[in-house]
């Protein structure tokens, strides 16, 4: 049998709201990292889209609506449903809404 001291697990990290960099990145700034990709991603988009359009036209019609369908999962926004929220995350939104500021934490949906 293992025995774990829960007392020591709870102190382990840094207390809620404290980093080893104070400063943080700064608000707005974007993960470079999805960044490159992005960049990445465009860039192949524009050199090959005379030969994507090409390949597109040779797929069967079944498997254009599949392709279709991927690409618009990241084109297009869900439609919001308030029915999956939790209670936490409709009293953030009341709070937003009441006092006009962001709250820590807040969940979006994109």
């Amino acid at each position: 049998m293992i025995f774990v001291n829960i007392k020591s697990l709870q102190k382990m990290g840094l207390p809620k709201g404290q980093t080893n960099n104070p400063q943080g990145r700064p608000k707005g700034t974007k993960n470079r990292t999805s960044e490159e990709i992005r960049k990445t991603l465009l860039d192949f988009l524009d050199n090959n889209i005379d030969s994507l359009q090409e390949t597109y036209d040779k797929l069967d019609p079944k498997d254009r609506i599949r392709l279709l369908s991927l690409v618009l999962r990241y084109t297009l926004s869900l439609p919001f449903d308030p029915e999956n929220l939790s209670i936490d995350n409709l009293e953030q939104i009341i709070n937003y809404l009441k006092n006009g500021q962001k709250q820590e934490n807040f969940v979006s949906r994109n």
